[in-house]
């Protein structure tokens, strides 16, 4: 403490506590300047100080108070040891306690090195500004954590030591041994252990025909090694790919998950040996009359198990016993497709094939057999019986009499019946149009002809070698065309809440036009597309043109259309749609947005208005 006092000549200084002399010596100290030096302070120190100095030419005093504040002490602190799981979250707590009058600042160290919150983003300040928070905790965060909570008259300290467990560190130097086609040993260093005991390894390899990585065994123990005693090894066998270039590597697990795969392993070889794998996909059939067409997919290189690859194929037919007849396709490699002659008088006749990988270290396995058919010849019966009717002013219906589809006439499977048209005036060679009709159906329509015009027809069976001889053609008219014009002064009105009667203005049809056999009375639901429209027919009988529509719901909102129909088709419909509603009694006009007016009052309103205009 000063004491703040000025003389011209050095004094002599006297300090008292409360009214009494400071006793000094040891922890106090009158120092030459007349300062009072305490250290270190203690709490029975507070008190208030008086400074005395005098000389020969008198005395002054000064006063002060002393207010001793305690340093921080520990209200929270980490246990001595915590332990977490490596890829999780974990928080330190750090707590103290210290005067309000005191500004106090937390410092944490890792490893005795301090943490600087931001220039290492894996930590973070916790829940509580003394709080060290690690959101990820990874084995670099493992170590001895200090916190030091501290003001400007103390400070205090709290260690925790931080054990990061989790799925074991990766295995080193992976070795092979022993290596042959198919089998190997396969060497490695254990890893650290990371807190729980290993209880199983993975060994994963990989070649150069397939980069990708694929595990070979998966144990829970492996022995060391007697030439290499702290190494462990496990026997591969009957799982490497013959011919092949491996690496290799370790995956090793715990309680807690697996740890990281070790590095590769150098490169091994693998011996040559015999196909192990069947020719997958074996099929075939189709292609040109009198060939067999025998398919399959080819190897992957991975199972050649040898520099190079072919195949031999194995046929017979199905009626036959004894041994198939077999073809070495050693000249064409790896292919997946032979064609085998069988001469024409074998067409459409089943076989059975098997298909066989072949190296220069042996044969592999054959495939089951598969029962496949030769190619298809051209269909050799000519239909009959061709018989054409008009369907309506556009279409022709089409029949003839059923085919025999037995083998040595289709000469394969049939797939349908060509029909070909032409115009009866018209050249067959380059006008005929073609429908092709699949299926066994003796009967097919064609569609998009010339009102009231004679077509020819004919028919043809085809299968996939293609079309048989042409059938006698038949000379067939379509009808003259449906009604051109719509009817008109569509008129609704209700019968009951459920039903209308609908009347209209008749047409009269040209000579182009079949004879009127009658109407039909189309109306849907307003909120509905035309498709789902139902019809209501009414026959030409000499009464009155109206209908009854009947079924209908109160309250909802239809939409009505007429039309005339004959053999020629369905004629034009009146046109804008009437829309109504029924309900009490009454068919009303719909007036709702969107509301279609009467054609009729349009016309009434465009006539008045022109003679508004004109006056």
């Amino acid at each position: 403490m000063k004491c703040q006092l000025a003389f011209a000549s050095h004094p002599e200084f006297v300090w008292r506590r409360d009214g009494y002399p400071v006793p000094t010596g040891g922890r106090i100290q009158i120092m030459a300047n007349g300062f009072l030096r305490i250290q270190p302070v203690r709490p029975e120190d507070e008190g208030n100080y008086t400074c005395t100095a005098k000389n020969s030419l008198g005395a002054d005093s000064s006063s002060g108070r002393l207010v001793v504040l305690p340093p921080p002490r520990n209200l929270e602190a980490p246990p001595p040891k915590t332990l977490a799981i490596v890829r999780t979250a974990q928080e330190l707590p750090c707590r103290a306690l210290a005067p309000h009058a005191l500004d106090m600042a937390y410092i944490w160290l890792h490893n005795d090195l301090r943490i600087y919150f931001d220039k290492q983003p894996q930590y973070m300040v916790g829940q509580h500004p003394g709080y060290l928070f690690i959101p990820n905790v990874t084995f670099a965060e493992a170590g001895r954590y200090t916190c030091i909570a501290k003001t400007s008259v103390g400070r205090v300290y709290a260690y925790t030591e931080l054990l990061v467990v989790g799925p074991p560190g990766v295995p080193g130097a992976v070795l092979a041994s022993n290596i042959n086609a198919t089998s190997g040993i396969v060497q490695w260093a254990d890893g650290t252990s990371h807190g729980f005991p290993i209880t199983s390894y993975a060994i994963q390899g990989r070649t150069d025909h397939n980069c990708t990585w694929r595990e070979l065994c998966n144990v829970t123990y492996a022995p060391e090694s007697r030439e290499t005693p702290g190494r462990r090894q496990v026997q591969l066998g009957e799982v490497l790919s013959p011919w092949s270039k491996y690496e290799f590597r370790v995956l090793a697990a715990n309680e807690l998950g697996v740890g990281e795969s070790s590095d590769p392993s150098p490169q091994y070889n693998t011996a040559i040996h015999w196909p192990l794998v069947v020719p997958k996909n074996v099929g075939g059939g189709g292609g040109k009359a009198g060939s067999l067409t025998i398919t399959w997919t080819p190897l992957h290189p991975e199972d050649w198990n040898a520099p190079e690859i072919w195949y031999r194929v194995y046929y017979r037919p199905s009626w036959e016993r004894g041994e198939p007849r077999k073809k070495d396709l050693r000249k064409l490699g790896n292919i997946g497709l032979y064609v085998v002659p069988v001469g024409e008088e074998n067409y459409y006749s089943p076989y059975e094939i098997q298909v066989q990988a072949v190296n220069i270290a042996g044969e592999g396995p054959i495939s089951d057999p598969v029962e496949i058919y030769s190619a298809e010849g051209m269909p050799q019966v000519q239909p009959s019986g061709v018989y054409a009717v008009p369907f309506n002013s556009t279409s022709l219906n089409v029949t003839w009499t059923p085919l025999d589809i037995t083998r040595e006439k289709i000469r394969g499977r049939l797939i349908g019946h060509r029909i070909k048209y032409w115009k009866n005036d018209a050249n067959a060679e380059t006008e005929a149009l073609i429908l092709l009709k699949r299926g066994i159906e003796n009967w097919g329509l064609i569609v998009g002809l010339q009102p009231n015009t004679e077509y020819r027809v004919a028919v043809m069976a085809y299968n996939d070698a293609g079309s048989g001889p042409e059938s006698e053609y038949f000379v067939a008219k379509t009808f003259r065309a449906a009604p051109l014009r719509p009817p008109t002064s569509v008129k609704v009105k209700a019968l009951s809440d459920t039903s209308v009667k609908v009347t209209w203005r008749g047409v009269l049809p040209t000579i182009e036009e079949e004879s009127i056999q009658g109407y039909k009375v189309r109306y849907w639901e307003a909120d509905q597309d035309l498709p789902s429209a139902k019809e209501v027919y009414r026959p030409l009988d000499g009464g009155d043109l109206e209908a009854i529509v009947s079924g209908l719901v109160p309250g909802k909102v239809y939409k009505l259309r007429v039309l005339a129909w004959s053999f020629g088709g369905d004629g034009k419909m009146s046109s804008p749609p009437w829309e109504f509603r029924v309900g009490e009694g009454v068919a009303s006009p719909y007036t709702g947005a969107g509301s279609v007016i009467n054609v009729e009052l349009l016309c009434l309103l465009g006539c008045l208005l022109l003679v508004w205009l004109r006056r």
